[in-house]
């Protein structure tokens, strides 16, 4: 059968505004070009006088609009949905999707904790339809090229990983909603931090580039952490880890939100026979052969919109891999993982600045960007390279065995205010 004669994927979108907005935008804009083509024909808002004026315009081209997920889950012509929901409700609402018989495109990360990225695969399993998971990057043709590369031999055998970035956040981004740098939300663990929220996709495609096999992720057997503190939250901002993984290849991951200067991540992979740079533009790769560069796509949008179109068909797709459940949980267990590690350090005051920036206040770590590029560049942690004061030596895990988050290590807590250590409002 031809493409072109396919029916279109009937899809509704869980949310109107913020970020669901941006995917509904998305949705309209590239949903007729994908190959099956994508129909929005719902969208679930429950705050319908905040989002009145948008939700009239979705009316007007045809899009029913419900204040309920249910309402929509509950007809039978509606087969997919997208869940650009806060990480609380990843789980819950995957698995009320599932339970539909709709397959599901769940925003990343996938869960809070592994347990909770376990329910969702014991409930798609049970349901027996597809479950993907928003890391754009994932759903780059560029991804699959890479990594078939990789498993080829084109670096020969993997050594060494690093990871980099330096996104600054305001205090105003973890005011915006009530989970922001938390461990949790009530009863549900969040564990919003850099590498499970805004730079978790860059974990996650590391991760997955250090995979044996085409559709597998690396496996982590120990992890030694340093964690941060300098905004005035629960969770923390910035991370030093190294993974020890399978077959002997070591991933350091350096990520902060505390920081001045913009660094967008950079990924490098050095191997026994080359060794490649990647950042969201493409890829620099030197092998014996020489040197070429592999571009990214423009148009991740597409790229995932596209691919989960053939998912839910059950059409094969052999530019893109995707990103399932199964790799997804490898980024939540390392980001567990690191949580039981070690306890979070506070950033001494007088190593922290605040500064003004379009309205919002900065909090940044003195001289944080130049230590995380000089320690990506020799393959340091932070506590090792001595350049920054109040580092102090990384706790470790053992990850042979790990299989569930118990809750964050609070051997040296340290009280924010405002915030009680254990997870809960203070006087809550």
């Amino acid at each position: 059968m031809n493409d072109h004669t396919i029916e279109p994927v009937r899809l509704v979108i869980a949310g109107a505004g913020g970020f669901a907005g941006s995917i509904t935008d998305l949705v309209l804009r590239t949903g007729s070009s994908c190959q099956p083509a994508v129909q929005l024909v719902g969208v679930a808002e429950p705050d319908t006088t905040t989002h009145a004026r948008r939700l009239a315009e979705l009316r007007q081209r045809g899009v029913v609009t419900r204040s309920s997920l249910d309402e929509l889950l509950a007809d039978p012509a509606v087969e997919a949905v997208w869940l650009p929901v806060p990480i609380p409700l990843h789980r819950p609402f995957t698995e009320r999707a599932v339970a539909a018989g709709k397959a599901v495109l769940v925003e990343k990360p996938a869960a809070g904790t592994v347990q909770d990225v376990d329910a969702m695969i014991t409930a798609r399993d049970r349901a027996r339809v597809p479950v993907a998971v928003g890391f754009q990057h994932m759903y780059d043709p560029l991804t699959t090229e890479l990594k078939r590369r990789l498993i080829a031999g084109r670096l020969g055998t993997i050594r060494h990983a690093v990871l980099h970035a330096c996104w600054p956040r305001s205090e105003q981004y973890y005011r915006r909603c009530n989970w922001a740098g938390r461990f949790r939300q009530g009863d549900t663990w969040v564990m919003d931090s850099p590498a499970n929220n805004a730079l978790a996709h860059y974990v996650n495609l590391t991760l997955f580039f250090l995979g044996s096999t085409l559709a597998t992720s690396a496996t982590p057997e120990r992890v030694e952490v340093e964690l941060y503190r300098a905004h005035a939250i629960e969770n923390y901002d910035t991370i030093s880890l190294r993974a020890h993984l399978a077959g002997g290849a070591t991933l350091l991951v350096l990520l902060t939100h505390a920081c001045r200067d913009n660094h967008n991540p950079i990924l490098r992979l050095e191997g026994t026979a080359g060794r490649l740079a990647w950042t969201g533009a493409g890829v620099d790769l030197e092998t014996g052969g020489g040197a070429g560069r592999i571009v990214a796509s423009a148009d991740l949008g597409l790229e995932v919109v596209g691919h989960f179109a053939r998912l839910v068909r059950g059409l094969p797709d052999e530019t893109r891999v995707g990103s399932v459940l199964e790799t997804a949980r490898t980024q939540v267990l390392v980001v567990n993982a690191a949580s039981e590690a070690t306890s979070i350090r506070p950033v001494p005051d007088a190593q922290v600045s605040r500064f003004e920036n379009q309205g919002e206040t900065v909090v940044a770590i003195t001289g944080i960007e130049s230590a995380i590029t000089h320690c990506a560049n020799h393959r340091q942690m932070l506590h090792e390279s001595g350049l920054l004061p109040f580092t102090h030596p990384a706790g470790s895990l053992d990850m042979r065995q790990y299989r569930s988050f118990a809750g964050p290590n609070l051997s040296n807590p340290s009280r924010v205010p405002g915030i009680d250590p254990r997870g809960t409002d203070a006087g809550s």
